[in-house]
């Protein structure tokens, strides 16, 4: 095991967190001592295999094996009739169990793409159905389930309590919603945060203005806890090579990552000082769980700064299920936000940009109060005001659970 802390249990929230302890095999101690456990996190070790003892898990409601070594899943697990959420991305998975179709309160899955299985991806937050129109697709022979009456979840009661049905249910949902809601910031470090700062391009025009966004975005990521790492003037190879040093650095006392990246752009893509561009779907593949395991169910952030565009009055059309679509991976607790889309940026050579200084004070005083998303998306509305756009200015999330910085 590393030096990380050991696993945790929280008896209020009845939680077992193992993520990212160097785990190599299923702890036994979770079902010696928490088998009524609602929540199991597990993700970022080297777990290679599930004992079929895991059908013991009578409550069990969220089950995290993200980042670790599983080639298979028992058919056990499709015992387990209470989860509702259950993650195994960034595992070497060559099957799926047919059991599967029997997890009828399944609300949430996600998986990478299996050969002969799964084309690609999958990602389903809180949709019951097309998690399971996904079994009738890879099990067509699956059985007829109705799921007009799901199984009824009881939570854990204390000696006194007198629930009637309808308290009973109303006592589940606000169990439910307090364990799922938030994402733990209690690690060790809050994590590291990059600035990839250029200025002085080979054909480009300089970006007169943009040491002051480096300065007020710095200042930002230390209030909130982070360790800072500036670059400077970077080709678009250096950036390549500068995200994948972090994505595999290890993880497991972070709490999230922030990238922040202050260039010019074009398209959904960011420019290096040698002209050369990267997508930004590339920039954030390689913080995916099977890249990067140790960030697996960990926020991450992406502050992109880049003039999409010449003229931040004429911005060109950017069409539904186009290619800045595109840019969001397709897997949970990712966020991108764009300085704009498809139009030229608002660049002050003295106070730097419009939508770096709306981020820099709506989180200063904003982080720990408001959900990250909800603070995020008023950043946006006041840069698409300010550029008198209102789709100028997008951001792409697939956090699953509110963000308190």
């Amino acid at each position: 095991m590393s030096d990380r802390n050991k696993p945790e249990w929280t008896e209020v929230t009845q939680e077992y967190d193992g993520e990212n302890c160097g785990l190599t095999e299923f702890p036994n101690d979770i079902l010696q001592k928490y088998r009524h456990a609602r929540v199991v996190l597990l993700s970022g070790n080297r777990i290679r295999q599930l004992p079929e003892t895991i059908r013991c898990f009578d409550r069990i409601v969220l089950l995290g094996l993200n980042g670790n070594r599983l080639s298979a899943l028992p058919e056990c697990i499709g015992e387990l009739t209470t989860l509702r959420s259950l993650g195994v991305l960034g595992n070497p998975l060559r099957s799926l169990p047919s059991s599967l179709v029997n997890l009828v309160n399944l609300e949430e899955f996600y998986c990478d793409s299996i050969p002969g299985l799964l084309d690609r991806g999958v990602g389903i937050w809180e949709d019951k159905m097309k998690v399971r129109r996904l079994w009738m697709e890879i099990f067509p022979d699956m059985p007829d389930i109705d799921q007009s009456k799901p199984e009824k979840l009881k939570p854990k009661m204390t000696i006194g309590d007198d629930l009637s049905d309808e308290d009973d249910e109303v006592v589940e949902r606000k169990m439910s919603v307090e364990i799922m809601e938030r994402y733990p910031m209690g690690h060790t470090s809050k994590g590291q945060a990059i600035i990839i700062n250029n200025n002085k391009f080979q054909t480009l025009p300089s970006r007169d203005g943009t040491e002051i966004d480096e300065k007020k975005i710095e200042d930002l990521f230390e209030s909130l806890g982070l360790t800072v790492h500036i670059y400077r003037d970077m080709t678009a190879d250096e950036i390549t090579t500068a995200l994948r040093c972090l994505s595999r650095q290890e993880h497991h006392k972070a709490s999230c990552i922030a990238v922040c990246i202050l260039s010019h752009g074009r398209g959904d893509e960011v420019v290096g000082v040698d002209g050369k561009s990267i997508h930004i779907e590339d920039i954030t593949r390689c913080f995916k769980a099977a890249e990067c395991p140790t960030l697996a169910g960990k926020p991450k952030l992406f502050f992109i700064q880049a003039c999409q565009g010449r003229d931040a009055t004429q911005p060109s059309r950017v069409e539904a299920g186009g290619s800045v679509a595109a840019i969001i991976p397709n897997e949970p607790d990712f966020c991108i936000s764009l300085s704009t889309s498809g139009c030229g940026a608002l660049r002050d050579a003295e106070n730097g940009t419009f939508y770096i200084t709306q981020i820099v004070d709506m989180l200063s005083t904003s982080s720990e109060e408001r959900d990250f998303q909800h603070v995020l998306s008023e950043v946006h509305s006041q840069v698409a005001k300010r550029l008198g756009y209102t789709s100028c200015t997008p951001f792409f999330s697939s956090l699953v659970k509110k963000l308190y910085l």
